[in-house]
């Protein structure tokens, strides 16, 4: 039987990525997409019927008390993340969470020991580490056949997702405000710098110590023609330890390059 499965959230994340492959044709065998979910009724209604859901709805507690699911996504601003996984998991759903899990390590922690209570699976993006390629780097790593790794460097720096061309103003299914971002629990280490410490964690192992200096360099932001104070550092640069004299330089932003250029590195 395939697995009925909710989406909340019908997001940009949902509408490039989630829903185009929860509703395409050769995963018909393995997922049938039971319902979405958005606090926009227009969009979630335009999104079930160009994913042909079976429901809709504007309320996630519904979705998850009414839907009959097996599992859900959790595509919702990162703030909601954590609630959302914890009514799910003592609902004895299964959850895959786009990341991050949770903005807190005692609210990760705190989910995991529920997920265990209820005996359901839970599983949070992005997955870098399991990644094949970064599997075959740390395997060469550990049997020794490349030498002693001194130091390491990585990020995720982009603009914000206000530059999204996907993002159009004056259509409900689509003007989808990402002023979430610079609010509090939101912010590009969450965002994108997690990939890259999946990325140089997957491979060197879990850090042992970290320094970081981060900042708002940003004050305000502009969404829509509408103007916004960002109240999350907007810019960060960590230096993590791994022990054994092996480093990594770690950098996260949102920034516009200048005539398309970049000084990331």
């Amino acid at each position: 039987m395939p697995v009925r499965i909710g989406v909340v959230g019908c997001g940009s994340v949902s509408q490039r990525g989630l829903l185009p492959h929860l509703s395409a044709e050769d995963v018909k065998d393995k997922v049938k997409l039971a319902a979405v979910c958005d606090v926009v009724e227009e969009r979630a209604k335009a999104c079930r019927e160009r994913f042909k859901a079976d429901e809709w709805y504007s309320s996630y507690e519904d979705m998850v008390s009414e839907a009959g699911l097996d599992a859900v996504t959790i595509a919702t601003p990162m703030q909601l993340h954590y609630e959302q996984a914890l009514k799910a998991v003592k609902a004895g759903i299964h959850v895959h969470l786009n990341k991050p899990m949770a903005l807190t390590v005692e609210e990760a922690d705190n989910l995991l020991n529920e997920r265990d209570r209820a005996r359901v699976k839970l599983v949070a993006s992005p997955g870098i580490a399991h990644r094949r390629d970064v599997q075959k780097v740390r395997s060469l790593l550990k049997d020794g056949i490349v030498g002693k790794v001194y130091w390491a460097k990585t990020g995720a720096t982009a603009v914000g997702h206000e530059y999204e061309d996907f993002r159009r103003p004056g259509d409900l299914v689509v003007e989808i405000d990402p002023s979430w971002y610079y609010r509090r629990g939101g912010g590009p280490v969450y965002d994108m710098g997690v990939y890259a410490l999946h990325l140089v964690t997957g491979v060197l192992d879990p850090a042992k110590r970290v320094t970081a200096m981060s900042g708002i360099g940003l004050k305000r932001s502009v969404i829509f023609g509408r103007e916004g104070v960002v109240e999350v550092d907007d810019n960060t640069v960590m230096l993590l330890d791994f022990g054994d004299s092996t480093f990594a330089l770690l950098h996260s932003a949102f920034s516009k390059p200048l005539y398309g250029e970049s000084c990331s590195g």
